[in-house]
This record gives C-alpha cells, sequence and structure tokens, in this order.
C-alpha cells in the first residue's frame, strides 16, 4: 500500500556515477548500512520480471504512473524509457489520476498483463512489451464501485488463473477470486476471504493484511503478506499456507519471517521471482532510513523451504542484497595522435587476455609525406574509458599496403587475435588481408595477403570492411563492394572450412550476387561496416546505410543461414543524432560485441562536422522476442 506522496523519486536513475566506487552487494544482519541511499533503486511494492535473460523491476514510483528499470544481474539497475514520458504505464492510458500503486506484469500467452491499483481501485492493463507502453482498452477498474488495492495474479497447476487483492473491510484484509480466461474480468460469485489481521504483531497500527504474493511448492500454496502501516517502522512480511486456494489459509505461529533485518526499518511488500539459476528470490521495500520513510527502496533476499516436523516450511533469509542505481556512462573515444583532433573511425572490439580491445581506423599524420591510414588500439577495463595502446602501419615490403591500411575486423581464436583489414587507396584493387597477434598489439601477416577480392560480373572486384564470425560449422566473411560502375556499395559474402587458417585458397563465393543491396530511402546508395551478433543461433547483421555524412545510419537485417538475408526493421535502428548533438551528421560504421557477461553493445562511429572530426561511441542492445532494442 502506499501513501499520496506526489513525489516523484525517479531522477536518481540519471545522476549516479558508479565509476571506481567500492560498493557492497549484499549486507549481513548486525553491520549498520553504508551505502548512501543515493545510491539505492527507490521503488516500493517492488515486483521483478525475468524475461529473455533481463531482469525488470516495477514498483510504486511516480504520481504520474508507473517506472520500470532493467538489470542484468540484479546488482545494477537503470531507468528503463521506452513508453510514454519514460513510464511502462502512464496515467493517459489508464483509469485514474494519481495513486499508482503496486504493480506486476506477467507474461501469458504472448501478451504482458500488468496488474496495478490506481485511486485505491484495481486495474489490469496490456502491452506486447515488459517495458510498455502498457494500456486499458477500456479504463476502468477490475472491481467496479469497491475500493481494493494490492491485486496478485496467480496461477495454479491446472490453468484457472485466480485474483488475490486487499479489499477495504475491518481495515485491510486479503481476498481471492477466479478470474475469466482473458485474465482481466473476476468471477465475483468466487470472492472468498483468505486472511485479516489475527496476531498479536500485526496489531501495531493500523488493522493491515496487505501486499500478498502466492506461490506453490510441493502441492501447498505459500503467500507472503504484510502487515501493518507501510510508514510503521514495524511493517513487516509474514507468511500463511493452504492446501486448497479457496480454502482455510493458516498463517505461521512464528509470523513474522523479515522485520527490521540488520538496520532496515518498513519492511515489507514483496513479491518471489526465480532467477536466472532457477533459485526462489523475494524483493521488498523498505524505508529510505530509521528517520525518513520516502522514498522508500527496494531490496533483495532469498527464499527457501527447509522441513520442520515433516512439513515444508517456507523461510527469508535475513541477509539481503542492495540493488544499486547505475548510470548509463557515455563512451567518447578520439584519438587526436594523427591531425590534432579526435579522429577514429571504424571500430572492432574483442576482449582478450583479460582486457577489451577496440580496432579502429585513423587518417594520414597531418604534415607527414605518404602518410596513409594506419589503425589504432586502444585497451579498456570498462569499455567506456580507453587508452592507446599501439598502433598497425603499413608493411613496408607489401606493395599492396604502400597506400594505407583500414577498417579492422577481428576474432579470438585459440588464444591469438586474427586481425580483417582492408587496403586503402587503391580503387577497385582494395582487398582484404589477415594478421595474427599472440598479444593483441604486434601481428604478423599472412603470406597469402591480400586474402580476399570477389569475382563475378555483380561487382566490380573490390572488397573492404571485412567481418569474419563463426557460424554453424564455417567461417563466414562479409565485406561491403560495389557494382560494376563503382557507384552502389553493397555486401557480399565468403566462407572458409572451419580448420582453415583464412589464407586465400580457402575462401569461396557461395552466392554469386551481393547478399544486402541499398532499398530503403536512407540507405542511398550504400550499404557496408557489416556486423555480424548471434543470437539463439540466429544471425542478427548490424549494417550501415548510406555514404558518410549523408547521414549514416544503422540498420539491422537477420538470417538462419548467413547468406539469405531479411531487414528486420524498414527505419535505422540507431540513427543519427538530433541538430547539435555529438552524431548530428551521422551514427555509422556499426560493430556488435558481446562481453564476457553476455553483455551485447553497439559500437559505432559519428561526428557534427560533416567529417571534420569523428568519435566512437558505444550503446547497450537489449533483445526481446528474438529482436534487438535500444533503450
Amino acid at each position: 500500500m502506499t501513501g499520496e506522496t506526489g513525489e516523484d523519486y525517479t531522477a536518481h536513475a540519471g545522476e549516479i556515477v558508479l565509476s571506481n566506487v567500492n560498493l557492497p552487494l549484499s549486507q549481513p544482519v548486525s553491520p549498520e548500512r553504508s551505502v548512501s541511499p543515493e545510491w539505492l533503486v527507490p521503488l516500493a511494492d517492488p515486483f521483478i520480471l525475468l524475461h529473455d535473460d533481463l531482469y525488470y523491476a516495477y514498483g510504486t514510483n511516480s504520481a504520474d504512473g508507473i517506472v520500470v528499470m532493467t538489470s542484468r544481474d540484479l546488482k545494477r539497475w537503470r531507468r528503463a524509457e521506452n513508453g510514454r514520458n519514460g513510464l511502462a504505464l502512464h496515467k493517459e492510458d489508464s483509469y485514474g489520476e494519481k495513486w499508482f500503486w503496486a504493480p506486476e506484469v506477467y507474461h501469458v500467452n504472448g501478451t504482458f498483463y500488468m496488474y496495478y491499483s490506481a485511486e485505491e481501485h484495481i486495474c489490469v492493463a496490456t502491452s506486447r512489451s515488459p517495458l510498455g507502453p502498457f494500456k486499458q482498452k477500456e479504463k476502468k477498474p477490475m472491481l467496479e464501485g469497491e475500493k481494493a488495492i494490492d491485486n496478485s495474479l496467480f496461477i495454479d497447476d491446472d490453468g484457472t488463473p485466480y485474483l488475490f487483492f486487499d479489499r477495504f473491510n475491518d481495515g485491510l484484509n486479503i481476498w481471492v477470486a477466479e478470474l475469466e480466461d482473458d485474465l482481466m474480468t473476476l468471477k465475483k460469485e468466487t470472492l472468498h476471504p483468505c486472511i485479516h489481521v489475527s496476531q498479536a504483531w500485526e496489531e501495531i497500527w493500523p488493522r493491515v493484511n496487505e501486499g500478498c504474493f502466492v506461490i506453490k511448492h510441493q502441492g501447498v500454496y505459500y503467500m507472503t503478506y504484510s502487515a501493518n502501516s507501510y510508514e510503521s517502522p514495524f511493517y513487516g512480511i509474514g507468511c500463511a499456507t493452504a492446501t486448497d486456494v479457496m480454502g482455510e489459509w493458516t498463517k505461521y505461529p512464528h509470523n513474522p519471517l523479515l522485520q527490521k533485518p540488520g538496520d532496515l526499518v518498513g519492511v515489507g511488500h514483496s513479491s518471489m521471482f526465480k532467477d536466472k539459476g532457477g533459485e526462489w528470490k523475494i524483493v521488498f521495500h523498505a524505508h529510505r532510513d530509521k528517520e525518513n520513510i520516502h522514498p522508500r527502496n527496494m531490496f533483495i533476499s532469498s527464499v527457501g523451504f527447509r522441513s520442520v516436523n515433516g512439513e515444508n516450511e517456507l523461510y527469508i533469509d535475513p541477509h539481503y542484497e542492495v540493488p544499486l542505481l547505475e548510470r548509463e556512462k557515455t563512451m567518447m573515444f578520439g584519438d587526436t595522435s594523427r591531425v590534432g583532433a579526435p579522429f577514429s573511425k571504424d571500430p572492432h572490439v574483442v576482449h582478450f587476455q583479460g582486457r577489451y580491445l577496440m580496432y579502429y581506423s585513423i587518417p594520414p599524420m597531418k604534415g607527414v609525406e605518404r602518410s596513409g591510414w594506419n589503425i589504432g588500439i586502444a585497451e579498456s577495463h570498462d569499455l567506456v574509458t580507453w587508452e592507446k595502446v599501439g598502433e598497425i602501419v603499413p608493411d613496408a615490403d607489401a606493395e599492396y599496403e604502400k597506400n594505407g591500411l583500414c577498417a579492422p575486423g577481428a576474432l579470438v581464436r585459440d588464444g591469438k587475435v586474427h586481425l580483417f583489414y582492408q587496403t586503402y587507396g587503391n580503387g577497385r584493387n582494395d582487398a582484404i588481408c589477415h594478421a595474427i597477434s599472440e598479444d593483441g598489439i604486434h601481428f604478423k601477416r599472412n603470406p597469402t595477403n591480400p586474402i580476399f577480392r570477389p569475382m563475378g560480373s555483380w561487382n566490380c572486384g573490390r572488397a573492404i570492411d571485412a567481418e569474419v564470425c563463426e557460424f554453424n560449422g564455417r567461417y563466414y566473411l562479409y565485406y561491403a563492394t560495389r557494382d560494376p560502375d563503382y557507384k552502389i556499395q553493397m555486401l557480399g559474402v565468403a566462407v572458409a572450412p572451419i580448420d582453415t587458417d583464412f589464407s586465400r585458397e580457402d575462401w569461396t563465393e557461395p552466392v554469386n550476387a551481393s547478399i544486402l543491396f541499398p532499398e530503403l530511402d536512407w540507405e542511398g546508395e550504400c550499404i557496408e561496416g557489416a556486423s555480424i551478433a548471434i543470437h539463439n543461433n540466429t544471425m542478427y547483421m548490424f549494417y550501415a546505410g548510406a555514404y558518410n555524412n549523408w547521414p549514416q545510419q544503422v540498420g539491422v537485417a537477420v538470417s538462419n543461414d548467413g547468406l539469405t538475408w531479411k531487414r528486420l526493421f524498414n527505419d535505422p535502428f540507431l540513427p543519427n543524432g538530433k541538430p547539435g548533438e555529438w552524431n548530428e551528421s551521422e551514427s555509422g560504421h556499426p560493430h556488435i560485441f558481446t562481453d564476457p557477461d553476455g553483455r551485447t553493445y553497439l559500437f559505432f562511429q559519428g561526428n557534427n562536422d560533416k567529417g571534420k572530426s569523428w568519435y566512437i561511441s558505444q550503446k547497450e542492445v537489449f533483445w526481446e522476442n528474438g529482436r534487438p532494442f535500444l533503450e
């Protein structure tokens, strides 16, 4: 339950910087909490949904609707802003003008259902995405003519859906009713009381049993609930059990299971979920501190079952975890070593020997005769802050590199970095080369360089922007080329066996045509810079559409075989920036990278001065129902 404060506690998500700060991730019972309150996740009545390997947290937070936050690991959370005004549910899409409390979200048969309270009435809204926007088709409560709050869905093993909620009847007490198959309509004739205030610890003030959540374990139903006012420091969590949802619920005699753990007070309104490892967790809120109620913050603990007198008993670990806010840290990298201004293009990142290495193109040295394009190397430990650690310069003995080299692509295989790059300045004769390194910095050329140029009358014989990846037992080389008139840039593909050393003779061309040709208006006359992510055994190609500064923007295509590609979106996945932003002139030449923790990042180049400077940045990419998206 939530009292109206009129205060919106969402601003912290964009203000907290977590870099170079040593913060605890879990707290034992006894010590005082050492984390400053502004680091905490300001969600009351919290609920966590795990969907497509991403955690979504919903809670009471905003006077205008319901917010959602996301996390990969339950430790670091960021505000997601996919709906109206950055809310998963906005009051303009719902019954009610105020008091948006206690949301819970469930994914059932392809639809996301949000159960929540508005103006002390229980409501439900739907969305195709866990981020929202959630909307009501009819802006009305589920139980008209009666105040009720804290509605929670439970679907039994036989598929019967039930809705638990609080009714205002001699204080607050918990009831249940069956739902119709639409999961939105109460069967009012099935309304049945579950629990009410009946234990001494619950009678401090006022008469409240609320915020329940039900799970089933080995044939027994377990209900966690909260008692006392949310304003009370003695707010706590109890448990009741039943063998029939519509039967008698019996409270544990030793309740509460969790009340004032460590230095937390006002602990309650919990819900349970299974983490990525399949273990039960419980999420709950607590007061800001012992002197202040708001903003109430989110905490997480473990839930388990132990045998007591031959029966399973639910328990809550009093050692809780402290989720923290994560500010989206912006990477802006520009190598100034060549022309005195930031100038870095064509990024490609690998994780190698305990750190990240980024390979990128740098222009000829200003004022130095016969200085061509080179490849820079930068190192990072957080994907945000980068330090240049080396360069790859043309091989003096290689005629094909005399004008320069650029547009690197890299992969790690057998403890070595394999670098694929293009020659520069040779027009139709530019080709793909290969080099190998044991430290990621110093490279040895492949003696068969250049290793690839395309054949056939469909292209001009040029190959640039190499991307090599392994898929279904062989290697794919994606490259950009032009039509015979040297006007239209497009993509081609070559393949090599899995045991290849990437030499010239191993590459064959399975398709005698372009695999992706510019067709959409925003792609202009160019598709280049392909980069591949493999997600759930499907290939996703992030590519650059249009020539530099037209503006160039990033699109996405998908393939199941690596040869036949279909665009996922008609509009750019990553557009150029708005007027005045750093990437106004373009967001281009993408590289898609998955870190060791499974998080996906899109690296790209951009500028706002038509190419006088070039920066490299990145954004995290998320996945939902087989489609990538950006927050």
